[in-house]
């Protein structure tokens, strides 16, 4: 098994790790170039400072301090931020070049997806199970020797990229420890992780080429749209108690911001979830059903139900429909209900296409036979 996947995978894993590390690399030589440009230029002769431009105020608009030219230059040279906005910290980073740093999260997933559904459609699975190995045996080894070398290159990237910002941002104005460094490193790695396991559970699960590809695009579009609405308005409806948890959730992209303990338990839960959930796909795969929607395709009621009942949870959680209740007019309920109803139909659309299809045709060879012997 080791020789098979490395005449597979050996020279697109070689890409592909110089092409996930080189985006680490570029994003931190980027962003500490731009701090070094904004430094030499606030220290210059051209930059001249007036009391103005170190004005503050308040939220109701009403000045309440106004820096000097030295405290000003030390604010716009921070590289890490810590604001406290409506009684809550905010974290961001000042100087930040590369966007697609920010959706790393996303070409996670869809490399966890790729990562099974093309072994599926370009008939390697089929191959696989003709060896005298067991599916567990293949799926775990497809772990080890093709999921591990991208999480381990991508643990190296996020290594390299606060290992840049480390030694070559002084640490006054970095405004981060190592060990916060660290700690957000591995909260967006488990972030990454959670991506990338629910990618491969959509690769083990879906089965034809145009659909399946188009259901992805469907998902990651509406989660790149969306996903931040949602978890504000979840941290909203959650208790404050309950919210601190969950604080920081998902981590975009590596620095001095960490998710909580919890939250990172739960992100890991769910990655190991979602890989045994794949597991239990991969081995039940039938390569009879081959090019139906789902790779299992007696477990399509399943899949209708549990992908239905959360579509309409995220929708409901996303809209906060429940903030303006008394504002709805009887009108305005029923095309809320149609909204949240429409993902059910959608789910139903790509699911039962073929069922629907195949009782379509039985019907019209069943009235052709009837015509016929009349």
């Amino acid at each position: 098994m080791n020789m098979i996947y490395q005449l597979r995978y050996r020279r697109v894993l070689f890409w592909l790790g110089i092409f996930l590390v080189g985006i680490y690399v570029f994003s931190g030589f980027s962003s500490q170039r731009q701090w070094h440009t904004q430094r030499d230029y606030l220290y210059s002769s051209e930059f001249t400072y007036v009391p103005e431009m170190g004005q503050q105020y308040d939220l109701e608009g009403n000045l309440t301090n106004t820096l000097t030219k030295t405290e000003y230059v030390k604010e716009n040279l921070r590289f890490f931020v810590s604001e406290q906005i409506d009684g809550q910290t905010r974290n961001y980073q000042m100087y930040q070049a590369n966007l697609l740093l920010n959706l790393m999260p996303f070409v996670m997933m869809i490399l966890g997806f790729l990562a099974f559904f093309l072994d599926q459609k370009g008939q390697f699975n089929r191959f696989l199970f003709s060896l005298p190995f067991s599916r567990k045996r293949i799926y775990l080894e497809k772990l080890r020797y093709v999921v591990l070398p991208i999480l381990l290159v991508v643990a190296l990237g996020i290594f390299l990229y606060d290992l840049i910002l480390y030694t070559m941002i002084p640490a006054p104005y970095l405004n981060a420890t190592m060990g916060a460094l660290v700690m957000g490193g591995i909260s967006h790695f488990i972030t990454l992780l959670l991506a990338f396991s629910f990618g491969s559970f959509l690769g083990v699960s879906l089965g034809n080429a145009i659909s399946g590809t188009f259901f992805l695009l469907l998902v990651a579009y509406g989660l790149l749209s969306t996903l931040w609405t949602f978890y504000s308005n979840l941290m909203t409806l959650l208790s404050t108690q309950s919210s601190v948890f969950l604080d920081k959730w998902l981590v975009y992209y590596p620095g001095n911001v960490s998710a909580t303990m919890p939250a990172l338990g739960i992100n890991l839960l769910l990655s190991l979830f979602l890989f045994s959930l794949s597991y239990f796909v991969f081995k039940s795969i039938s390569m009879e059903e081959e090019g139906e929607f789902l790779t299992v395709r007696r477990a399509r009621h399943w899949y209708f139900a549990v992908s239905s009942l959360l579509s309409v949870a995220y929708l409901m959680i996303t809209t906060s429909f429940w903030s303006r209740l008394d504002e709805y007019s009887a009108i305005d309920w029923v095309f809320l209900l149609l909204f949240f109803v429409i993902p059910t139909f959608v789910l139903a659309g790509f699911i039962y296409f073929s069922s629907i299809k195949e009782s379509i045709d039985m019907y019209q060879k069943k009235r052709y036979l009837n015509k016929t012997a009349l």
